[in-house]
Formats: C-alpha cells, sequence, structure tokens
C-alpha cells in the first residue's frame, strides 16, 4: 500500500482535501486505484532532476553541467531561488549564466 500522506515536490503539493472551497480536483476519491498510481508515479520519479548548465557570461564558454540546482548553489554560493531566476530570465548573474538546456 503507498503511503498517501501530503506529497511535496517543489511547488507541488498533493493532499487529500483542497486549499481552496472553490479548487476542484480532478481525482476526488483519493482511495481510488487512478490516485494510487498518481502517487506512486511521483515517488518513483522523485529523483529526476532539471540539469543546469552554467557557462562565463562574457564569452559563453560552457564551464560546466550539473545533475540539479542545489549542487549549483552549493558550489557557487548563489541561493536556488536566484539561480531559478536568471535561467528563466536568461540573463548573467555574477559573471555566471544559467540555463536549462545547452546553449550552441
Amino acid at each position: 500500500m503507498t503511503d498517501l500522506r501530503p506529497l511535496f515536490r517543489g511547488s507541488w503539493y498533493i493532499a487529500g482535501a483542497p486549499f481552496l472551497k472553490e479548487d476542484s480536483p480532478l481525482i476526488t476519491d483519493t482511495t481510488s486505484q487512478e490516485y494510487i498510481d498518481l502517487i506512486e508515479n511521483l515517488i518513483s520519479s522523485s529523483h529526476i532532476k532539471k540539469a543546469v548548465f552554467v557557462y562565463n557570461a562574457s564569452d559563453n564558454q560552457f564551464i560546466k553541467k550539473f545533475s540539479g540546482i542545489m549542487e549549483v548553489e552549493r558550489e557557487y554560493s548563489i541561493k536556488h531561488e536566484t539561480i531559478k531566476k536568471y535561467a528563466l530570465i536568461g540573463t548573467p548573474y555574477r559573471g555566471y549564466l544559467f540555463s536549462y538546456h545547452r546553449l550552441n
């Protein structure tokens, strides 16, 4: 039997009850096989991380690929929120360019 306690992953939150009354979940029966399969799939995929590529901002020279944003945070002592922000907007930060994909 799968553990059906609330599950946290990034900005996702799954619980037995919605946050707001007007929210209506697509899967309403938390004992259904569909719900159990969804939770098992999320748990089995929890090891998957989004790769982060780091480049020198002055010449776009590739520096290193990291398997997750927390590795970048530890290596460069930059908060992960900041890394995410600059990876999404595509502008340099402290001489580095962060990206979720390889740049050509």
